[in-house]
């Protein structure tokens, strides 16, 4: 699933860069979702086959889970707030204490910046206030910036998500299959309904954590669906009957990773033209476009397919890996060259930056992972491996 992984980190990139000769494809929003999805399965996968069962296994599994997100997040957080001019957001630095204070705890620590979007600081009150429903002052508000300064890294909120999910993921994950479903499904109506009542509210469909939770546990279900039909044989045996085989179910799972991988470069949900973020939201028949269900549904379902590509494939694991540096690293990227080397706005590059931002952020994560992920990934491994 690495290349699939890849596409989707591309995908956000894309989409934050100055629209240039690289089409963008795959609506960021449904990008991250569908990294959700695979981040169900991965830690299905890492939780019933290295750590349950072990002495402690849940401190352990923290701990690794903080190794995973935390050194490049805090690394890049420096970068950003010592590199680039305006990541230090207005009210800290015309000493409004308080809000200063909130604005650091939650950078440095992750938990809390899904929260902030809900919010915006107000120069009239010195307060945080909630961001209005009606988008003319919406619109008002992300004018002047108030909605933009919450983070210093604007996609790094979505860690936070990501965080909830790993502080529940030890218990949640030991649930019966029936119960995982259940769940899901009364999460995917809740989204549901949230699409429908709530569309000028896009923080409550996307971004919230009870709803995102549901993409979440169908990746663990992919993980499952894994075991019973690929780990145990049964698919292999239903293939030998009809003539197939292991070499069979191998060209399967590469064209499942190769259809997917076209179908995320190539979709078109028939968004507006603008592409304006969440405009499809309130639609029938689930608060979002068919498509959108779609792709994110054929990404769960391709999972295990995805999954038994990667372990017969050790390239697509590697470039997997680059997934992660290359999503948290890119607007790190973006504001240093446009700031740096161009200026705002880079009108004589303005076509090329998205290139020069893919080229240097995949240098960079190709560096990264070298040197600083694999390190970090031993240590992780070894707290894996210790038994009772």
């Amino acid at each position: 699933m690495g290349f699939m992984r890849f596409l989707l980190a591309v995908a956000v990139l894309l989409w934050h860069c100055p629209e240039g000769i690289l089409p963008r494809f795959l609506f960021p929003t449904l990008a991250v979702q569908c990294f959700y999805a695979v981040s169900g399965f991965l830690i299905q996968m890492v939780i019933w086959s290295k750590y349950q069962g072990q002495e402690r296994w849940r401190t352990r599994f923290y701990i690794s889970r903080i190794l995973r997100i935390y050194p490049l997040y805090l690394f890049f957080l420096l970068l950003t707030v010592f590199l680039i001019t305006d990541s230090f957001p207005y009210y800290a630095q015309h000493r409004k204490w308080g809000a200063g204070l909130i604005w650091i705890i939650n950078n440095v620590f992750i938990i809390g910046q899904d929260v902030l979007r809900f919010f915006y600081f107000s120069d009239a009150s010195g307060q945080f206030v909630v961001l209005p429903a009606d988008g003319t002052a919406r619109a008002a508000i992300y004018q002047h910036g108030g909605a933009e300064q919450m983070t210093a890294m604007g996609q790094s909120w979505t860690l936070a998500i990501e965080l909830y999910f790993y502080l529940l993921a030890p218990f949640l994950l030991l649930r019966s299959t029936l119960w995982l479903v259940m769940t899901a499904a009364v999460l995917v109506g809740l989204r549901s309904a949230l699409g429908y009542s709530f569309a000028s509210r896009p923080e409550l469909v996307y971004g919230f954590f009870p709803t995102e939770l549901a993409v979440f546990l169908l990746g663990a279900l992919a993980y499952r669906a894994y075991l019973y039909f690929f780990a145990s044989g049964r698919f292999v045996r239903g293939l030998q009957l009809l003539g197939g085989g292991e070499e069979t179910l191998f060209l399967l799972s590469t064209l499942t990773v190769v259809g997917v991988c076209w179908v995320y470069m190539t979709c078109d949900l028939n968004f507006a033209s603008t592409y304006a973020p969440f405009l499809s939201w309130g639609k029938a028949p689930l608060g979002a476009p068919v498509g959108y269900w779609l792709i994110l549904l054929m990404t769960v379902l391709a999972l295990p397919f995805a999954f038994n590509f990667s372990r017969t494939f050790a390239f697509d694991r590697y470039v997997g890996e680059l997934s992660y540096p290359i999503y948290i690293s890119h607007l790190f990227v973006l504001e240093f060259l446009t700031g740096r080397c161009w200026g705002h706005p880079a009108d004589q590059a303005k076509g090329y930056i998205e290139i020069f931002v893919l080229a240097f952020s995949l240098l960079l994560s190709i560096i990264l992972v070298q040197f600083v992920e694999k390190p970090i990934d031993h240590l992780r491994h070894r707290l894996a491996r210790v038994q009772n």
